[in-house]
């Protein structure tokens, strides 16, 4: 369960040991990138981007290193850009962009095992591709949208 947070908070992923979670903040006009112990407490904003950009639907790698979020013009329709930060000791606090060759890219999410990365592409479709950007495969194939994509839990054998 997670602790209370403040209104306008969305989209919370924890962290695989379980010890905080990150979730995007709507404040000034654009969305913001923050991070909260599991006992509700040492929030903080943990991507500072300005407010002409969003930062939204933060992702925590499997292994707890990086984050992964997306990045668009705040207040404009914007292509979104899939960007990462450390997540632990960050050398910058804007994020670095994961050039992919996708034209849009949301909605990411690593892999159980962080081989491969789950997302949402133009037009409203779901794709994969490994964790380096290659192989990028379309994986639905129907005419209707297709959207918030989400990797199947690993089964006990």
């Amino acid at each position: 369960q997670l602790p209370t947070v403040p209104g306008g908070d969305f989209e919370p992923d924890w962290s695989p040991d379980g010890t905080q979670f990150v979730y995007a903040v709507q404040r000034f006009g654009a969305y913001q990138v923050w991070l909260m112990s599991s006992s509700g407490e040492d929030e903080r904003q943990f991507v500072r981007s300005g407010t002409t950009l969003s930062d939204y639907l933060p992702f925590w790698s499997n292994d707890g290193s990086r984050i992964i979020f997306n990045q668009r013009r705040a207040n404009i329709f914007s292509q979104p850009y899939l960007m990462t930060i450390a997540a632990v000791n960050p050398p910058t606090e804007q994020g670095d962009p994961l050039d992919f060759n996708v034209i849009s890219i949301e909605n990411a999410q690593y892999s159980p095992d962080g081989l491969w990365i789950l997302f949402e592409g133009s037009n409203r479709d779901i794709w994969y591709m490994t964790s380096a950007g290659e192989s990028q495969t379309k994986i639905n194939t129907g005419k209707g949208l297709a959207f918030d994509p989400t990797w199947r839990p690993v089964q006990a054998p």
